[in-house]
C-alpha cells in the first residue's frame, strides 16, 4: 500500500475518525478518572512498565470499540452496493482487502501509540530506572489492535447487517470485562479471585498488582499467538467469496486458541511474574528499597534508621535489624508474613504514602512492632455484499413488500410487466395483457422492516436468554448492578440501528410528520428493552429493581436517540458503548457529584444523581432526535461536496 492509497483511503473512510474517537476517549478514560491511574507507586506515568501495563487495561474498552470500528469500516462496499463493480476490476480481492484493513487498523494503532508516547514523556521526566522490559506488554496490545480491526471488518463482510458491529463491540466487551473470575482461596479463611487462562485470551490486564510485578513470558507467548490467529481469520473472512471458504477461515482462529491454551500457564500466580532487576535491593546501611524506587531512598534513609534505633530501645532482642521494601507478590486476599528480624514496608501502605518527616519514622516503627510482637499484617499483599452475490432481498411473503412469491407489488409490479410485455412483442411473441396487482401494506410494518425492529428485537430477546441461562443456578450476585446495565446497554444499542432511515434526504423530504414517530420510536423501544429484562426476572433470578431498570432504560434510550441526531444511526451504538466504559472503570466509591454522573447506570435506584442525569439524557436526546432527526449536528464531508456540486450545476 503506497502512500497515495493510503491518503485516498483516509479522506473517503472512516478511519480518521476511528482513530480520533479512540484517542479522544482513552485520554478522557485517563485524565478524567483519577483512579486507578494515580496510585502512589504504581501511577500510570510513575515507572515503565505500570504505564505500559495500564495503557493495556485501556484495551478492555478500545479492544471491543476497534472490532466495531473495523465491522463499520467492513460494511462500506455492502452499504454502497458497489461490490460487483469492485470484483470485476484487475485488482486482487486481497490487495483491496489489505488497503482497507490497513488503513483503519494504522489510526487506531497510531491512537494507541500516541497515549504510549504521552506516557512514556512523563515517565522519562523523573523515573531513575529505565529499561526495555516493557516494550513487550505494549507490543502485544499494538497487535491485539491490528487483529480487532481485521477480524470485524471480515465478520462484517461475512455477515453484512448494521447489527453486526454493535453486537460484535457488546460481545467483546463482555468478553474483555465482564467474565467471572476464578475464585481462590489464598489463605485460610481469606479468599480472592485471580483470573484464569480462557480470561489471558483477552489482552486486557485488569489492574497492576505493584510497580514489580510484570507479565510473564508465557502470557506473552500465548496472546501473540491468539492474537495472529485473530487477525488471520479476520482477513480470510475478508477474502472468502463463498460459503465453505467462509467455514475454512474459523481454522487460524481455532488453532490459535487452542494453542494460546496451551502455552498461557494454568497457575494464575504465574500469569504476573516478580520483574527481578526492578526489585534489586538497593541499600543505604540498613535501609534497602527496590531498584525501580530508588529515587525515594534519600528521603527514607534518616527516618528508617531512627526507626530501628528505638524499635531496639523498646523491643531489645526482639528487635528488627533492618528496614526493607516488601518486594514479594502474593495473591489477593493472602496476608503477609511479617519477620522479626526485618521491617517490611509497602510505599502504597496508607500509612506511609502520605507520611513526612517524623511520621515516616512512627509509620516505620509500626511496621515493626508487628514482627517484633508476632502479630500478622491486616493489609493484602497488593491492590452487504460477499464475493459479488447480492443477498437476496425482499423476502417478505404473500403480503409484505416483496408481494406474493417475492415480487414487487403496485406500481413498481405494473413497470416491470410492461417493460417484459414490451420485450415479449419485440421479441415475436404473444402475451396476456399487464395485470393491475397491489398488496396492501400497513405504514407500520414498513416502518418497522426500514428501522432494523424485528433485527434489533431478536437481539434483545437473544441477550435477555443469554441473561437467563447465566442466572437461573444462582451464579449471578442478587443487587449487582454490572450485569442488568450489560444488558440494557447492549438493548440500547440494539436500538439505535434503527434510529437512521435508508435515505436521510428522502426522509426529510416526505409528506410525514416524523416527531412524534421518531419520540414513539425511542420511547417504545426503551419500554420493550426494559419489559424484556424484567420478564427474565420473573423467570430466573432478580438482577435488578424496577425503578433501576426504568431509570436506565430511559437514560440509555435517551443517549442512543442523542448519538443518532449527532452521527447517525450506524454510529450511535458508540455513545452508550463508550459510557458503560466509563461506568466500569470510574472507582466504586462514588462520593463525588462527577463520579456519580459518569456511574449513574451502576448506582442503586433512588440516587438523585443518577435519577437526574438518565432524565436528561431521555428528554435532551429524545426531544433532540424527534425534531432534527439523525445526523442533525453533522455534515459529512461527502454530503458538503454534493451540495457543492449541485450548486455549481445550477449556477451553470
Amino acid at each position: 500500500m503506497n502512500v497515495r492509497v493510503l491518503r485516498t483511503e483516509l479522506k473517503r473512510s472512516l478511519a480518521p475518525w476511528a482513530g480520533v474517537v479512540a484517542l479522544v476517549t482513552a485520554s478522557a478514560l485517563l485524565y478524567l478518572i483519577s483512579e486507578p491511574w494515580s496510585e502512589t507507586t504504581t501511577a500510570w506515568t510513575g515507572q515503565w512498565t505500570s504505564m505500559a501495563l495500564w495503557t493495556r487495561t485501556l484495551l478492555f474498552y478500545l479492544w471491543p470499540l476497534a472490532i466495531g470500528l473495523g465491522a463499520l469500516q467492513g460494511l462500506r462496499d455492502h452499504r454502497s452496493k458497489i461490490s460487483d463493480l469492485l470484483t470485476s476490476t484487475p485488482r486482487p480481492t486481497w490487495h483491496r482487502a489489505a488497503t482497507l484493513a490497513g488503513t483503519t487498523a494504522f489510526t487506531l494503532v497510531a491512537a494507541f501509540v500516541s497515549l504510549i508516547l504521552v506516557g512514556a514523556v512523563q515517565v522519562f521526566a523523573h523515573a531513575r530506572y529505565t529499561h526495555l522490559g516493557w516494550l513487550p506488554i505494549s507490543l502485544v496490545g499494538v497487535l491485539a489492535l491490528v487483529a480487532a480491526t481485521v477480524l470485524g471488518m471480515g465478520a462484517a463482510r461475512a455477515l453484512p447487517s448494521v447489527l453486526t458491529p454493535p453486537a460484535l463491540a457488546m460481545g467483546t466487551f463482555v468478553f474483555t470485562a465482564v467474565l467471572a473470575r476464578t475464585e481462590t482461596a489464598a489463605a485460610p479463611g481469606a479468599t480472592g479471585a485471580e483470573p484464569n487462562r480462557l480470561v489471558l485470551l483477552s489482552p486486557a490486564v485488569e489492574k497492576v498488582p505493584n510497580a514489580l510485578v510484570t507479565l510473564s513470558a508465557p502470557v506473552h507467548l500465548g496472546q501473540t499467538i491468539w492474537m495472529l490467529g485473530v487477525a488471520s481469520t479476520g482477513f480470510a473472512l475478508l477474502v472468502a467469496a463463498t460459503p465453505r471458504t467462509r467455514l475454512l477461515a474459523l481454522a487460524p482462529v481455532l488453532a490459535g486458541a487452542a494453542l494460546a491454551l496451551l502455552v498461557l500457564p494454568a497457575d494464575p500466580r504465574r500469569m504476573f511474574v516478580v520483574d527481578e532487576a526492578a526489585a534489586r535491593p538497593v541499600c543505604d546501611g540498613s535501609v534497602c528499597v527496590s531498584r525501580a524506587q530508588q529515587a525515594r531512598l534519600a528521603g527514607l534513609a534518616g527516618p528508617g534508621k531512627e526507626a530501628l534505633r528505638l524499635l531496639h530501645g523498646a523491643l531489645g532482642g526482639r528487635a528488627p535489624e533492618t528496614v526493607r521494601e516488601n518486594t514479594a507478590m502474593l495473591p489477593d486476599g493472602a496476608k503477609p508474613q511479617w519477620s522479626r528480624t526485618t521491617v517490611l514496608f509497602d510505599f502504597d501502605d496508607g500509612m506511609l504514602a502520605a507520611a513526612e518527616g517524623e511520621e515516616v519514622t512512627r509509620a516505620l516503627i509500626a511496621q515493626g512492632r508487628r514482627g517484633g510482637l508476632g502479630a500478622g499484617g491486616s493489609r493484602a499483599a497488593a491492590r452487504h455484499r460477499v464475493g459479488g452475490v447480492e443477498p437476496r432481498r425482499h423476502r417478505q411473503g404473500p403480503t409484505g413488500v416483496g408481494g406474493a412469491h417475492g415480487t414487487a407489488t403496485g406500481a413498481t409490479a405494473r413497470t416491470h410487466q410492461r417493460d417484459a410485455r414490451r420485450r415479449s412483442l419485440l421479441r415475436g411473441r404473444r402475451v396476456r395483457g399487464t395485470q393491475r396487482r397491489s398488496v396492501p401494506v400497513r405504514w407500520l410494518t414498513l416502518y418497522a422492516h426500514s428501522r432494523q425492529v424485528p433485527a434489533s428485537l431478536a437481539t434483545v430477546l437473544t441477550s435477555a436468554a443469554a441473561v437467563w441461562a447465566l442466572t437461573r443456578d444462582g451464579s449471578a450476585a442478587p443487587g449487582g448492578s454490572q450485569l442488568p446495565a450489560v444488558v440494557l446497554t447492549a438493548g440500547a444499542m440494539a436500538l439505535s440501528t434503527g434510529l437512521g432511515g435508508q435515505d436521510l434526504d428522502l426522509d426529510r423530504s416526505a409528506a410525514i410528520r416524523w416527531a412524534p414517530r421518531r419520540a414513539a420510536h425511542v420511547l417504545l423501544g426503551g419500554a420493550i428493552v426494559g419489559a424484556v429484562l424484567l420478564t427474565v426476572q420473573a423467570v430466573g433470578q432478580d438482577l435488578a429493581t424496577t425503578e433501576f431498570v426504568a431509570r436506565d432504560c430511559a437514560g440509555l434510550a435517551g443517549l442512543a436517540a442523542l448519538g443518532a441526531a449527532v452521527a447517525g444511526g450506524r454510529y450511535a451504538w458508540a455513545f452508550p458503548f463508550t459510557w458503560l466504559a466509563f461506568a466500569f472503570l470510574a472507582p466504586p466509591p462514588a462520593t463525588t457529584v462527577p463520579v456519580k454522573v459518569a456511574t449513574w447506570m451502576l448506582l442503586p435506584a433512588g440516587t438523585p444523581a443518577a435519577t437526574w442525569t438518565a432524565l436528561c439524557l431521555a428528554v435532551v436526546g429524545t426531544v433532540l432526535y424527534a425534531l432534527a432527526g439523525p445526523e442533525a449536528l453533522a455534515l459529512p464531508p461527502r454530503r458538503i461536496l454534493r451540495d457543492r456540486n449541485v450548486s455549481a450545476a445550477r449556477a451553470g
